[in-house]
């Protein structure tokens, strides 16, 4: 089973899907794939369909998919590009409502839209819209909920074609993308993360290709490439300045073969499926055959996969989904930790009731607090030991002090000990072969520990005191300071 990032396709007539996943660098494309619907769960609203058809998906396929990415297309989506005069976010909201509820498959409904707004050069806004309606939007959120998977986000198309497709364009060169669908067809011009051109015609590939033959047919591409060379012609009348010089297709190549070779011919411009080498893309062997209409469902998936944020999707709705999701699997876990820990304090409490009532009414709670008191205190008995070990230790250094010309060893403890605090403690002493004096111990304040060093200077028979190591703990709800300095004998002049 192959673990990956799941991108669907979802459209009037069918289901496409992709299967992707980052390796080394590259975006491997491990599955593509498709479904054609006999009843249409988008038309039914059948969400337990759908989630079934996604389950078919992963059996068939043999995918894990950790993320799920749904693109929405056909007749449950509208988009539209307009240009308006300058106007805030408020009006602007109110005009692209006003522009939806005139459409009639959505009249008298509720619906979701989702829209980007840039300036032009003639300080106009040009807006860049899509909607679709709240049923069929709940219907798909809901559908990935039945089908058990993480949805990440949820996008329209071709919006979620916007910033993604190919490399970012070269100085006033525009990037053309014309759509093949089954029933329809759409252009998108982009510049510079813009969209300058946005248009849809009725002709699709059933339009264009006898379903039974698999001939084109020459009076329906005809009129489809006069309708193509007519937007073109608009387009550069508005901008006299710009020519266009190529044009991505994405289309189904395997029911519309050497379509990009006649359509290149006929437009007298390079026509072309999405660059796979330039979106960084591999297929998993050199056998297999990219078909381009499988770019819909990929947009999402590799835009996650490459960090490319977008700004163009129906965020909040799905981060709620997430949140709900998060939920959904924390609350079984929380559950059963609520019902030890619950369990743990009945024991708990149940033993501390039995305790007390074995125990003899003031002799028993006596000894019971002597107890807890020796508990507290042990750590700085094992201190007080440990600095008795110490100073044994550092009085069979002494050859070693005397060795080195310096002073007995008695002399720097007496001297040490004269101006240790009541509340610092020492664990160790060390000299080195340089003469440096190192003493480790524990303080109960930090004052405390800066006073012994006060101190020390303050004798005039060392030299000043470095920090090597300076640590807080915490022993029975105390503070202890654990430190490590050093100091050496000054010189006699």
């Amino acid at each position: 089973m192959k673990t990956g990032v799941l991108g669907l396709d979802i459209g009037s007539h069918g289901l496409r899907y992709s299967f992707l996943k980052k390796k080394s660098g590259k975006m491997i494309v491990y599955r593509c794939g498709s479904l054609d619907f006999e009843d249409n769960p988008a038309v039914t609203k059948d969400s337990a369909a759908l989630a079934d058809t996604i389950k078919k998906i992963t059996r068939k396929e043999k995918i894990v998919p950790s993320k799920l990415f749904m693109t929405i297309s056909g007749q449950d989506v509208f988009t539209h590009l307009f240009e308006v005069d300058y106007m805030g976010d408020a009006e602007l909201e109110d005009l692209i409502l006003a522009q939806i509820e005139k459409i009639p498959a959505f009249s008298g409904k509720k619906f979701e839209f989702i829209y980007s707004a840039f300036t032009t050069p003639r300080e106009k806004l040009r807006v860049f819209f899509g909607a679709i309606a709240k049923d069929a939007l709940d219907f798909y959120i809901q559908a990935a909920v039945q089908a058990k998977m993480h949805l990440e986000s949820l996008e329209l198309s071709p919006l979620n074609l916007w910033k993604r497709l190919g490399p970012k364009q070269k100085y006033q060169q525009r990037q053309v993308i014309l759509i093949l669908e089954e029933s329809y067809s759409q252009i998108l011009i982009l510049f510079q993360n813009e969209c300058e051109l946005f248009y849809t015609m009725s002709t699709g590939r059933r339009n264009l290709y006898s379903a039974q033959s698999g001939v084109i047919n020459a009076a329906s591409f005809s009129s489809w490439r006069e309708e193509i060379k007519r937007v073109f012609r608009s387009y550069v009348r508005e901008n006299p300045m710009i020519r266009i010089e190529n044009v991505t297709l994405i289309y189904d190549n395997q029911n519309a073969p050497g379509l990009d070779e006649l359509l290149s011919k006929e437009l007298s411009i390079p026509v072309s499926p999405p660059n796979l080498e330039e979106l960084n893309i591999k297929l998993p062997d050199k056998k297999t055959m990219f078909n381009p209409i499988y770019f819909l469902s990929m947009a999402a998936p590799l835009a996650c996969l490459k960090k490319i944020k977008s700004n163009i999707f129906f965020d909040p709705l799905v981060q709620d989904l997430k949140m709900k999701q998060a939920l959904r699997e924390i609350v079984p876990v929380v559950s059963i930790i609520t019902f030890l820990v619950i369990a743990l304090l009945g024991k708990v409490i149940l033993d501390l009731r039995t305790a007390k009532n074995m125990l003899l009414p003031k002799d028993q709670r006596i000894e019971r607090d002597i107890s807890e008191l020796e508990k507290r205190t042990a750590e700085l008995r094992k201190e007080r030991a440990d600095f008795l070990l110490v100073k044994s230790r550092l009085i069979e250094q002494a050859g070693f002090i005397l060795r080195l010309n310096r002073v007995a060893v008695t002399e720097i403890i007496d001297r040490i000990g004269s101006v240790l605090p009541d509340d610092v403690s020492i664990s160790d002493f060390e000299f080195s072969e340089s003469g440096l004096i190192g003493i480790k111990g524990l303080a109960l304040k930090i004052d405390s520990l800066a006073e012994f060093i006060r101190n020390i200077d303050a004798t005039g028979y060392f030299s000043e005191v470095r920090f090597n190591h300076l640590r807080e703990s915490q022993i029975e709800k105390k503070k202890i300071v654990y430190f490590d300095i050093s100091t050496a004998i000054k010189e006699k002049r």
